[in-house]
């Protein structure tokens, strides 16, 4: 998804750049465009953790909570843990 999301994103971080030169945000200019070279410089790194998270198989642990807690907390009002575990 995240090859999807480039052109929207490069292009925001291009009006981010052009702000922060405006307002001579320097230390901020800088930053996104070393970003955007660290990027370059480490496409190869970029593109094998990309091909081992997805040789792996995303399993959920069991013990990780698979419904909305802040659902249940705020709007259904189970302020315990055995009140939202149930």
């Amino acid at each position: 998804t995240s090859f999807y999301l480039f052109s929207p994103r490069f292009f925001m971080e291009c009006i981010s750049l052009t702000k922060e030169i405006l307002t001579f945000k320097w230390g901020h200019a800088l930053a996104i465009i070393k970003s955007w070279v660290w990027i370059m410089v480490h496409c190869g790194i970029l593109k094998q953790r990309r091909k081992l998270l997805k040789d792996k198989k995303n399993t959920t642990p069991e013990l990780i909570y698979q419904q909305s807690i802040v659902k249940k907390y705020f709007i259904k009002r189970k302020r315990k843990y055995t009140q939202i575990k149930n």
